[in-house]
Order: C-alpha cells, then structure tokens, then sequence
C-alpha cells in the first residue's frame, strides 16, 4: 500500500464475501487470503461473534461498511432466512445491490453432482439458476 503525504496508510478496503458456507469454505478461505495479501480487510460471516440481533441484521451491518461485495456462487441456494424465505446470500446481495456498492461476482466452476445437490435449491429463484 502506498501512503498518504502525511506518511499515514491510506486506510484498507472492508470486502464482504458472500456465499453459502458449507460447500464454499475452500474459495471462501481463499478469497479471504487474497484479499489479505492486498492488504484489505475481508469480512464475512466467519467473523462474527456471538450477538443479541439477528443473523441478517449482522449481515447489513457489516455490508454497510463495506466498499466492494464479493458473491462467490456455487451450486447450492443456500439457507433460507424465515421472514422472506429467500436465502441469506440473496439478501446480502440484493443489500449490496440496493447500497450501490460495487458487486464482484465468482461463479464456481466444475461438474454438477446431482447427488450432491438439494434440487430445490434450483427451482426457489430462477435468478440464481446456474447452467
């Protein structure tokens, strides 16, 4: 990072990655380092701590401060969050979106595995239909 005229840092980018977890820890972990090695600060759900607020209200926090959103999109639609029935990282993207903080998004690559896949998955949104 270069500095600023007054020798202090510029101050690092906060990058929100979203995705489902369970399936997505790898690209999760390794969009995290890479954003590290550029001296950003990732943020995402792996950070939180223990909270007396809802999931998603943490979610918009932390999306708020953010200047880029990072959608890592794989094969799963993820858990749904039960006042919309629209899964968590539907909400945070369509938070980003509604912010107007620059979206980058991942598609995972590789072979669908039916028997790795919940299908309803697939038929809850079309808009995150992968083919």
């Amino acid at each position: 990072m270069t500095t600023k005229s007054n020798g202090n840092p510029p101050p690092a980018y906060r990058i929100f990655i979203s995705s489902t977890y369970e399936d997505m820890k790898e690209f999760r972990s390794a969009a995290a380092d890479a954003l590290t090695n550029i001296q950003a600060i990732p943020m995402g759900m792996e950070r939180f701590v223990a909270a007396n607020q809802p999931v998603i209200d943490r979610c918009y926090e932390e999306i708020r401060q953010c200047q880029y959103f990072v959608s890592i999109l794989g094969f799963r639609y993820g858990s749904l969050y039960k006042d919309t029935n629209l899964s968590y990282s539907e909400l945070e993207f369509d938070e980003a979106e509604r912010l107007g903080i620059p979206i980058l998004t991942f598609i995972r690559e590789g072979t669908i595995d039916a028997n790795r896949i919940d299908m309803d998955d697939f038929s809850r949104r079309n808009r995150w239909l992968i083919v």
